[in-house]
């Protein structure tokens, strides 16, 4: 027989964050070739779920809920990276979804995120959090490094992060595009957008430690969304350009 499967039971498990009556993983899928090296192919699914969290840290109570489901399937062929063709966690109105490649202590694919509410991460921010969340990035992610190189598209929508003029800008619907990455020669955004009907950030360029070649653009509707001292449409922009430590910065702002 070709197909494999196995069972994960554990019954009061506690860790120095949390604790849950139940953790329950069914595993299972096919083993195929394992006597020939360059033909082995294995395919996997995990089904799994955590019940009944609790911690004596109110904010982690509060941010895990208490169930957190786990849904997993990919395959692996010999002399090929891990494909994964869903990862799927969600709990506490949380899910993340991924489908992509790991090889070489890198993902390269797609994630998904999706908040129905972020209120419930208030107290481990230690701020009060509204809003929804939809947000994909496709690329690449090296967790060992915190390297990173994505592709995003996004909405917000009742944002607030208690913060004033935060909370008064991106309260409504606000998109989020363009790219960003990070390595080990600093950060970079590429058509990086973030904006609604009353602000719009457009950021391109790199950052480095002693080097630069950045540049932005700000519109914001109105100054009173962020100060009760004036009003008036604002533009603004500008850049940080150089390199072996020495950085021209330039800015321009224009309030009618």
């Amino acid at each position: 027989r070709e197909d494999w499967n196995g069972r994960i039971e554990v019954n009061g498990l506690t860790t120095g964050t949390f604790s849950a009556e139940k953790v329950s993983v069914i595993l299972g899928g096919l083993a195929q070739n394992l006597n020939n090296a360059e033909a082995r192919r294995i395919t996997f699914g995990v089904d799994g779920e955590v019940t009944g969290i609790t911690s004596e840290r109110p904010e982690v109570a509060t941010a895990l809920g208490d169930t957190i489901s786990l849904d997993v399937n990919g395959s692996w062929a010999a002399g090929a990276p891990v494909t994964l063709t869903r990862a799927q966690i969600t709990g506490n109105g949380l899910s993340v979804n991924a489908a992509g490649d790991i090889a070489d202590a890198a993902f390269n694919g797609t994630i998904r995120l999706l908040a129905s509410s972020l209120a419930p991460f208030s107290q481990l921010a230690d701020r009060r959090l509204e809003g929804q969340l939809d947000m994909t990035a496709k690329g690449e992610i090296r967790p060992v490094s915190g390297g990173f190189d994505l592709t995003l598209d996004g909405t917000s929508k009742g944002l607030h992060v208690d913060i004033d003029a935060v909370d008064n800008l991106f309260s409504q619907e606000t998109t989020i595009t363009g790219g960003i990455a990070r390595d080990e020669s600093g950060f970079r955004a590429t058509k990086l957008r973030l904006g609604n009907t009353d602000v719009e950030l457009n950021a391109n360029g790199g950052l480095s430690t002693g080097a630069a070649d950045f540049a932005f653009d700000l519109a914001l509707a109105d100054l009173g969304l962020v100060t009760d001292n004036a009003s008036g449409r604002v533009t603004a922009s500008g850049t940080a350009k150089g390199s072996d430590g020495v950085i021209a910065l330039a800015f321009k702002a224009s309030v009618p």
